[in-house]
């Protein structure tokens, strides 16, 4: 008798009130506790009811053309960075981070040091960004010739204990 009862709610809270599969396990686990705890009556383990079921989300994808027409909108300062961000799926910050020593020309890879979950990997360079990413270090190395004429200049910033282990590593352009 209790059973159907609770069969029926579980049904209704899905069919009517099109509630999450979480929402309708935390009903289910509150109604067994009231019945054992509260009324003395355990439900049969073998309810029968509508399971809710998680909607699956759809990723968002642009098309070659959406993406070529919002390529074309970008400055070309940022054109860079957004290509190594859609051509090779970096992450912002790994983008921003990327250093010329993780660029393999020959390979046409990059090395991600450290990325989401702290974990390494390899992605592909996409051909279209091999004279753009060439470009920039070459105006890269430019700024650092002009920087390392400059008696105050310090050199790039380095992590932890590397200035020590690579005293000369904070001005090259590695």
């Amino acid at each position: 008798m209790w059973d159907i009862e609770v069969e029926k709610y579980l049904d209704y809270l899905v069919l009517k009130r099109n509630v999450s599969p979480k929402t309708q396990a935390t009903a289910l686990n509150a109604l067994v506790f009231l019945y054992k705890h509260i009324i003395k009556q355990e439900l049969s383990p073998d309810l029968v009811f509508v399971r809710s079921k998680k909607q699956q989300k759809l990723p968002l994808v642009m098309t070659p053309d959406e993406i070529k027409l919002l390529m074309s909108f970008l400055d070309k300062r940022y054109y860079l960075i957004a290509g190594l961000m859609y051509g090779s799926g970096l992450r912002v910050m790994e983008a921003v981070q990327l250093r010329v020593q993780d660029i393999d020309f020959d390979y046409k890879s990059i090395r991600i040091w450290n990325g989401k979950g702290n974990k390494h990997r390899i992605v592909t360079l996409a051909s279209e960004l091999v004279p753009l990413l060439r470009n920039q270090i070459s105006q890269v190395n430019e700024y650092l010739q002009f920087d390392i004429k400059n008696e105050q200049y310090a050199g790039g910033w380095m992590p932890n204990a590397l200035v020590r282990k690579y005293p000369s590593a904070n001005k090259s352009l590695a």
